[in-house]
């Protein structure tokens, strides 16, 4: 296997296992899995493509001092729980988003658009979820190579363009992109009635007081993993 240059993502590839996700490996329902909708999603890649080419990089949030992981709003977060997100002249430009938006009937709180480069990583962290299932996290891949990877904990998965996603974003997770182009998705937070049903049984079986422990206990220990000095990797091969 040729050695290549180490990058925040290779390192994380080949990474041994923590003990967050040794423990969510053994007790944990599906944590991630598909949404199903009626609204066609291509075009709603089409426009949010063709926003991406018309916005500036000045107009852009730049999340990472080395340019690495970048947004454009399209809904910023609501000032308050149960208000929806405060659109952004973005959104004028989606109407196929919208259209998916009205389908789902609740409300919708902020919309991403969310670029990661290649070889690069957004590191083990978790998003503070209110204590109720009825609040979800939902992804649409716009460029997305087989190497763009999401774990939540230890469940790898790659999502590809042509559906719409959910994870679970309470746990630990991380992103990294091993493929040679932008990994880039929107992403939104919507809360209402009748979207577990979209869920696989899989991922709603972690819905119950149960997986609420289970969730915070994984939180719990990757505090504590964080908390733990642990020697830096060396240079490493390109997996594969």
């Amino acid at each position: 296997m040729p050695q290549q240059r180490s990058t925040p993502a290779a390192t994380a590839a080949i990474a041994p296992e923590t003990s967050f996700q040794a423990l969510t490996r053994t007790d944990a329902p599906a944590l991630s899995g598909p949404v199903r909708v009626d609204t066609p999603l291509a075009p709603i890649v089409e426009q949010v493509l063709d926003l991406i080419d018309d916005t500036p990089d000045a107009e852009r949030q730049h999340d990472c001092w080395d340019g690495s992981w970048s947004s454009i709003w399209v809904s910023y977060p609501p000032t308050g729980p149960g208000r929806s997100g405060r659109p952004c002249p973005a959104l004028d430009r989606l109407p196929a988003l919208t259209a998916l938006f009205e389908e789902f009937g609740g409300t919708v709180g902020s919309v991403v658009i969310a670029r990661l480069a290649p070889g690069d990583l957004l590191d083990w962290h978790y998003d503070p979820v209110p204590p109720s299932a009825l609040s979800y996290r939902l992804h649409l891949p716009i460029r997305s190579g087989p190497d763009a990877v999401t774990e939540f904990c230890h469940e790898r998965v790659h999502w590809p363009v042509g559906g719409l996603y959910y994870g679970e974003y309470g746990y630990p997770h991380r992103v990294f992109n091993l493929s040679g182009e932008d990994r880039i998705h929107l992403y939104f937070d919507v809360t209402g009635p009748g979207i577990a049903e979209r869920l696989p049984h899989a991922v709603r079986a972690g819905f119950t007081p149960a997986g609420e422990r289970l969730r915070q206990a994984a939180v719990n220990e990757w505090l504590h993993w964080r908390a733990t000095p642990r020697v830096a990797a060396g240079p490493v091969s390109a997996p594969g």
